[in-house]
């Protein structure tokens, strides 16, 4: 009987073997792989909140959760900001459509971690506990303004340059890219400050802010001699650049917000500057 059963196996496996290459072409058509970016999309909003109810009547622990939800809201904004220049040559609308999905992601995640931690406060909290509240309420806030400044400002930019079919200067261009990559190295510093506390990479992430004001004075003033040479290019895309780096180091501001309350609690912040080192 056991061989009968394998003779048989065999029998039907000599015999469906050559149709599955047609059923995996009839899978796909019923059953389609999504684009690349709805999969990320698809992953961002399916994940489950941080936020735990359970503990909102114990402080440390509910405020632990607040932290993650924020961490979390950050990789979104980060998810949104880097593919930024790419949509600027692309202008591909269906990945546009898709980052302001993801804003929305944003956008609903600073409401429930604001309303979380409103309810928090409403137990019994030390001065810490109440502190770090205020901290993570702000922080939410700074990274859904981030975000605003994705959906609302850099991909109308790009979806205004694509509609007009124009093109960026080479050296535009490479300012504008010089810029992107600064913050995007900038954004990964804000979040191992939020995670670790990190006081010298909250240092580090102040230093920056001082950076990027230095590389958009730069990138203007490159820019303003570029219009005065007749750059065609500049000239077509002017307002374009101009506002691009603007929401580039608002951005980057935005995100220096998380090194503030440690740099201020160990006296290292001085009326918004840094103190002086030995």
């Amino acid at each position: 009987m056991v061989n009968l059963h394998l003779a048989f196996n065999l029998a039907l496996l000599v015999v469906c073997l050559p149709f599955t290459a047609a059923m995996e072409r009839l899978a796909r058509l019923i059953l389609p792989d999504a684009p690349a970016g709805e999969k990320t999309f698809d992953l961002m909003s399916r994940r489950k909140s941080a936020l735990d109810r359970t503990v909102i009547k114990m402080p440390s622990v509910a405020l632990a959760s607040a932290t993650r939800e924020v961490l979390r809201m950050a990789e979104t904004v980060e998810i949104m900001l880097r593919p930024v220049m790419e949509l600027f040559e692309s202008g591909d609308k269906a990945r546009v459509a898709q980052l302001r999905r993801l804003d929305e992601e944003v956008n609903r995640a600073h409401t429930d971690i604001k309303l979380y931690i409103a309810e928090v406060n409403r137990g019994t909290m030390s001065q810490d506990e109440a502190r770090r509240g205020i901290e993570l309420t702000d922080l939410a806030i700074n990274l859904e303004h981030a975000g605003d400044i994705i959906a609302k400002n850099l991909l109308v930019l790009a979806e205004e340059k694509s509609d007009k079919r124009l093109s960026f200067s080479r050296e535009g261009w490479s300012e504008l890219t010089a810029l992107h990559d600064r913050v995007l190295a900038n954004m990964q510093i804000a979040m191992n400050v939020l995670v670790s506390g990190d006081l010298e990479a909250a240092r580090q992430l102040v230093v920056e802010k001082e950076r990027m004001r230095k590389l958009e004075r730069d990138s203007h003033e490159r820019h303003l001699k570029r219009l005065q040479s007749g750059t065609v290019q500049s000239i077509e895309t002017s307002d374009i650049h101009l506002e691009a780096v603007r929401a580039l180091k608002e951005f980057n501001s935005l995100l220096v917000s998380v090194a503030y309350p440690i740099l201020t609690q160990s006296g290292d912040l001085l009326e918004s500057r840094l103190a002086k080192t030995a």
